[in-house]
């Protein structure tokens, strides 16, 4: 038991931290362009909804497509109203290739780490209500696609 729960902690270790968006010029203002402009059904989040403390680390669980995977370069998190779908914030990016070793290539459930600090700011910026999370995986320049793939989770903030 002792041998299996010290894999759990090492995985979990493993996940990669969202490192901050330097370029937000090509991030969509509204969360429907997300929606509309993307490919459907490569990139897929875990859960609908999920819920932070104000100041705690939290995770944006998605899977994508292994045949697919090769092809995009990166995955993005984006923060967006609920309602009106306006872009609040950049959340942060990974490369996709920083999950070779915990299962992407066989269609696993992956993990984008987002800080305490990023979470607080979220919190601040929606009045402590919640954000629509957009994870955006963008394409490799010499894969031949052209759009984005994307799915999106609600982020409710607790006290």
């Amino acid at each position: 038991m002792r041998f299996i729960f010290t894999c759990f902690i090492a995985i979990v270790a493993g996940w990669p931290n969202l490192a901050p968006i330097t370029q937000t010029s090509g991030i969509p203002q509204n969360y429907n362009d997300v929606k509309n402009g993307g490919q459907g059904g490569v990139l897929s989040s875990f859960n609908a909804m999920t819920v932070s403390g104000n100041n705690k680390e939290n995770g944006v669980n998605f899977s994508i497509l292994p045949s697919e995977q090769s092809k995009y370069a990166n995955v993005s998190v984006v923060a967006y109203d609920v309602v009106s779908g306006n872009f609040i914030s950049p959340v942060g990016q990974t490369t996709l290739d920083q999950y070779n070793d915990l299962g992407i290539n066989r269609g696993g459930i992956l993990t984008a780490i987002i800080s305490a600090a990023k979470i607080e700011e979220l919190n601040k910026k929606t009045n402590n209500t919640a954000a629509r999370l957009a994870i955006i995986g963008t394409p490799n320049t010499d894969s031949g696609v052209t759009k984005w793939i994307s799915d999106s989770v609600v982020l409710a903030f607790s006290n």
